[in-house]
């Protein structure tokens, strides 16, 4: 695009990705993303980098309105990076940010927020992973702005995590879906109604720093 106030995509459907990468070496830069007036959106993500969008990035850009801003289950080596997600759907399950698969993945100077009484189920979800590298954030009014639920090698640097009801929540739902090597490094996680820092125990949760 020419910029992501300039180029803005404009989605009239309530479900369903805008972006759905299926190959490699895709590189999204310099666009907007909304919903029309009127269009709340309930499922689907902006840009969804599915197994095989290895070696791609999204970087410059701008998204409003969101169900799922950026969904990463990329295989290897995947850049979200520079840029601002707001006013989150508030539909169950929304997130600006969800990590659902794969390895590599780095999320990099990205700022989210939202209305202090709408906000969205999650900042940044990962539910799976074997490596994730989240650097120089500032996530705000997001309920859970942090929230881990598998992965392995999460490794969270110099990031804020404000202003929500909990700042990182962590809890495997089971054995099968363990939670380790966790680094979290020059993080603010305060002001929030509930908790933040809050580990579950149930499932397997181990090697948290």
């Amino acid at each position: 695009g020419s910029g992501e106030k300039s180029t803005i995509l404009t989605t009239t459907q309530a479900t369903g990705d805008v972006f759905s990468v299926h190959t490699w070496g895709v590189h999204i830069r310099h666009l907007g993303f909304t919903a029309a007036s009127g269009v709340t959106r309930t499922s689907g993500a902006y840009v969804n980098f599915t197994a095989n969008a290895v070696q791609s990035s999204l970087e410059h850009f701008e998204m409003y309105k969101a169900f799922v801003g950026v969904n990463m289950a990329s295989g290897a080596t995947l850049y979200v990076e520079k840029g601002s997600i707001r006013d989150i759907s508030t539909a169950s399950g929304s997130a600006g940010i969800v990590v659902s698969d794969g390895n590599d993945h780095y999320i990099r100077n990205i700022t989210m927020d939202n209305q202090a009484d709408r906000q969205p189920s999650y900042g940044i979800l990962i539910s799976k992973t074997g490596c994730v590298n989240i650097m120089d954030c500032d996530i705000i009014h997001c309920t859970n702005d942090l929230h881990i639920t598998g992965g392995a090698s999460i490794y969270v640097v110099n990031c804020f995590f404000d202003t929500a009801v909990n700042g990182i929540w962590i809890e495997s739902p089971s054995d099968s879906s363990p939670i380790v090597r966790c680094h979290f490094i020059g993080c603010w996680t305060s002001t929030h109604t509930g908790g933040g820092v809050t580990i579950v125990n149930s499932g397997v949760v181990d090697t948290i720093e």
